[in-house]
This record gives C-alpha cells, structure tokens and sequence, in this order.
C-alpha cells in the first residue's frame, strides 16, 4: 500500500463515529501509515541526499536538516513516533487518551 492510500485509509476511519472496533481500526492504520511514511522518507533521503538513516527519529530529523520539513512539522513527526511506539509497544486502555490524539493525524 502506498503513501497516499495509507494515509487515505487512516483519515477515513479518522472520520468514523468512535467506538472499540474504529479504536483498534485507527491504531492499525496509524501504524501502517507511519511505518510506510518514514520508510519512503528514508528511501528519499539515500536516493536524493545519499543520507542512511536507520530509524524513524534519525529519518524526520535528517528531513529537517535538510530543508524538508519545518520545526514544527518536525515536532509532529517526533511526537508521532513516541505515540507510535507507546501505542504499539504498551497499550492499554489508559493510552486512549493518546489514540483519541492519533485520530487528529488523519484530520
């Protein structure tokens, strides 16, 4: 699935009324999107810059550097990969509160 697609996918479910199935259904989704954006991002740092990165927070801050993205889309990006990995490696259902915030990524 690519970018694009992905990130349709997370804002169409962004838009769904809230309940356990579109909870689980948006952190699927989050979680695809994220890992295909960094990853394309990646590929375009080597090909464009001859830039390696090898993880996620390495790939949005080497995109700032070099002109790609703002401070404050940097910000998101870096915030984006804490909340991935929360979500991902320890939810709970206290993380609601921080699924409720990668609902408005896809707004």
């Amino acid at each position: 699935m690519g970018i694009y697609n992905a990130r349709a996918t997370l804002e169409e479910a962004a838009r769904m009324e809230k309940d356990g199935i579109v909870r689980d259904s948006v952190i699927k989704r989050f979680e695809y999107t994220y890992e295909s954006a960094w990853k394309t991002a990646k590929v375009f740092l080597n090909e464009r810059f001859g830039k390696d990165v090898f993880s996620p927070k390495e790939c949005f801050r080497e995109m700032r550097r070099q002109g790609l993205l703002t401070d404050e889309e940097t910000e998101l990006s870096l915030t984006m990969c804490d909340d991935r990995n929360d979500i991902i490696h320890t939810y709970k259902e206290a993380l609601n509160v921080g699924v409720n915030r990668v609902h408005s990524y896809g707004a």
